[in-house]
């Protein structure tokens, strides 16, 4: 069984690992790579892509579970606060109880959580 609270070191999500994160995904959108672009809109700045934070989220999870991890059965996640560039953020999973056996977090360094949501893993799998 899992410990309760497990949760990564911080890293900053940088403009190097968004413009990689753009490569990857084929997600160009001026929002996440142009400065100039990001200042004219309500944010203010470049954020990164939302499934960039939930990568994170879930490469943790996966070093939990391992391949359990793939039998998954449900994963609610829900985008709650903007990662600008150059912001650190860490992946929190704790666990739930039994309609939701583990609780996930994106927090950025100033407290604020980006992502939260729950995963339950398929059938077959161990919680």
């Amino acid at each position: 069984m899992m410990a309760q609270r497990i949760e990564t070191e911080w890293i900053t999500v940088d403009a190097a690992r968004t413009r990689a994160y753009a490569v990857l995904t084929d997600d160009y959108n001026p929002i996440h790579l142009d400065e100039g672009f990001a200042a004219r809109t309500p944010l203010g700045r470049p954020i990164a892509h939302g499934t960039l934070s939930m990568a994170h989220l879930l490469r943790l999870l996966d070093g939990i579970l391992g391949r359990d991890a793939m039998m998954v059965g449900e994963v609610l996640i829900r985008f709650r606060a903007p990662v600008y560039v150059e912001t650190r953020v860490r992946a929190v999973v704790e666990r739930g109880d039994a309609d939701a056996p583990f609780e996930l977090r994106v927090e950025r360094e100033d407290g604020t959580v980006a992502l939260s949501g729950s995963f339950i893993p398929g059938p077959g799998a161990e919680a």
